[in-house]
């Protein structure tokens, strides 16, 4: 028994730290076996003043399981985009993963934004076993003023290209 209740509260380790983050607290969850703290969205207070790039919340299915990412707010660091992203794969637990990303551009943000292109970039697993991931990045803009467009996201895993798709929304410094 005291097996099943140690995966049991490995398993709900993942969601109970995404919904702390999310109501802006924080969990403190130890477990003596096998649990993995894959992080939340980044958080928004630490973020410098400057335009904020909130990401929508996505899913897809690779085979028969549903993956969930979570990447939050990224902000505008040395002509890239940082933030931290969140892979749950709740059917395969232990291929959840989180982390931090870096995605570069050649152009200016504001440019990007209402023109569109593709970014390049990296995610670095917080897990230690884990390779850098290759990230590929298409913004496509608004279709009207309101700052709010597409987000194409493939993130190379190593035994496959996950694609997402999801949208995005501009937050400018005091709103």
């Amino acid at each position: 028994m005291p097996g099943k209740i140690s995966k049991c509260a490995a398993r709900l380790a993942v969601p109970l730290t995404l919904v702390a983050a999310c109501l802006g607290g924080s969990a403190s969850l130890a477990f003596a076996e096998e649990a993995d703290s894959t992080p939340g969205p980044p958080d928004l207070e630490a973020v410098p003043d400057g335009p904020r790039i909130d990401v929508a919340d996505s899913s897809t299915r690779v085979l028969i399981a549903k993956v969930h990412l979570n990447v939050g707010s990224l902000r505008l660091e040395e002509g890239a985009l940082v933030g931290n992203y969140a892979l749950d794969v709740p059917l395969v637990p232990k291929k959840s993963e989180g982390g931090t990303l870096r995605l570069r551009f050649d152009t200016s943000l504001d440019l990007l934004l209402h023109e569109g292109g593709e970014l390049r970039g990296t995610g670095y697993s917080f897990k230690e076993d884990k390779p850098p991931r290759t990230i590929i990045a298409t913004i496509y803009p608004p279709e009207n003023e309101v700052p709010k467009g597409r987000l194409d996201l493939e993130i190379d895993v190593g035994e496959r290209v996950i694609e997402f798709e999801t949208s995005y929304h501009v937050r400018q410094p005091g709103s």
